[in-house]
């Protein structure tokens, strides 16, 4: 779950359909990136959703019932 310059920094979970989402920051250089990945806990697969974003989001919101 975890690179050689990758931090996690905000986890959130969907207690319904058993999924985290994970806010990563990866530097390189002088810059971060920011990236938000699901990891689905029944079959342990980690997909990318969001891919770099190059400021930190304000917040992220799990809502399980509006998918």
């Amino acid at each position: 779950l975890f690179c050689n310059k990758c931090l996690s920094i905000v986890i959130k979970i969907d207690w319904v359909n058993n999924i985290l989402y994970i806010l990563m920051a990866t530097t390189n250089l002088d810059t971060t990136n920011y990236n938000v990945k699901m990891l689905n806990l029944k079959d342990n697969t980690l997909e990318d959703l969001l891919v770099l974003f190059h400021s930190k989001p304000l917040q992220i919101e799990v809502n399980p019932f509006e998918g």
